[in-house]
């Protein structure tokens, strides 16, 4: 009986963890359409320290033993590079994806502002699909699973994480800038879904520390630069760039600088709504709504 599970794209990882705490982090177990194939990590002591076994699935970086701190952190790299090997050859963007009443959002930029974003939203009612990466393919968007990741760097750029983060059930582990803490919205008791489709619109994001939140609508080439930017490996070539540029002229799209999280998720709210009016609107134009 496995103490946790960790979903790839293509796999489902049991992991016996022994009963120790700190390897609970991991746990990311989202649903997806497509069959996994089952492997696991079995925790055992190793003298005054813990090893890890594999089983179906071979480990990228040397395994060695070490502190249950330090295998839990060792995992965590270990389970990322599996996540994007299996998802090889296709496209990785560095990139949050959000979902609301059928609008899947697309978030580029700074890992700190999609994060504090997400955590914010989902007290709106948005189910965040996924805070680290997605696959693209055929047009088609997935989220890779992982828990959604805060330390104390976060929460210095953004306090109000704070009260969104209060009631969540996450756990916690010593990382190397403090207390990294993982939540899983599993835990709310609500479905995790990676969903396999398009998106409906982009948000480029970046911080403006201590000041408001602006949002505007952005150019396609802009947009264009930030998807290549945002390439977490090298495939696709020529014919990704031009798919990009299509994408980008394509969507919507807005520019968030994040200040005041409260001024950031009501623009957000309001794309989400515009997005949602347009979608509706059966071979018509939605009205234009002010976004910003």
């Amino acid at each position: 009986m496995s103490d946790l599970t960790v979903h790839t794209l293509r796999r489902a990882i049991a992991i016996q963890t022994g009963g120790d705490a700190a390897f609970q982090y991991l746990a990311a177990s989202p649903n997806i359409a497509t069959p996994l194939t089952p492997a696991s990590i079995t925790i055992e002591s190793d003298g005054a320290f813990l090893s890890a076994t594999w089983r179906g699935v071979e480990p990228i970086f040397l395994n060695r033993i070490a502190s249950a701190r330090d295998l839990a952190l060792q995992l965590d790299s270990e389970i990322a590079a599996l996540s994007l090997q299996d998802v090889e050859p296709d496209v990785v963007l560095a990139s949050s994806i959000l979902h609301w009443r059928g609008i899947r959002l697309l978030l580029l930029g700074p890992g700190f502002p999609r994060t504090a974003l997400a955590l914010a939203l989902f007290s709106r009612g948005v189910d965040i699909e996924g805070d680290w990466a997605c696959r693209l393919a055929a047009s088609r968007y997935t989220a890779l699973p992982r828990s959604v990741r805060w330390d104390a760097r976060l929460l210095r750029a953004f306090p109000e994480v704070s009260e969104f983060t209060e009631g969540l059930s996450f756990h916690s582990v010593d990382s190397y800038h403090g207390l990294l803490k993982a939540w899983s919205p599993t835990t709310t008791g609500s479905p995790w879904i990676c969903r396999d489709s398009a998106i409906s619109g982009i948000v480029v994001t970046d911080t403006n520390g201590g000041g408001r939140s602006l949002a505007r609508r952005i150019a396609p080439d802009f947009v264009w630069g930030h998807l290549m930017a945002a390439r977490m490996n090298g495939n696709g070539g020529a014919t990704l760039a031009a798919e990009l540029r299509a994408l980008a002229g394509a969507i919507p799209a807005l520019k968030l600088s994040v200040g005041d999280l409260a001024g950031g998720t009501h623009s957000l709210m309001e794309f989400f709504s515009f997005l949602d009016a347009r979608s509706s609107a059966a071979g018509g134009v939605a009205p234009q709504k002010r976004l910003c």
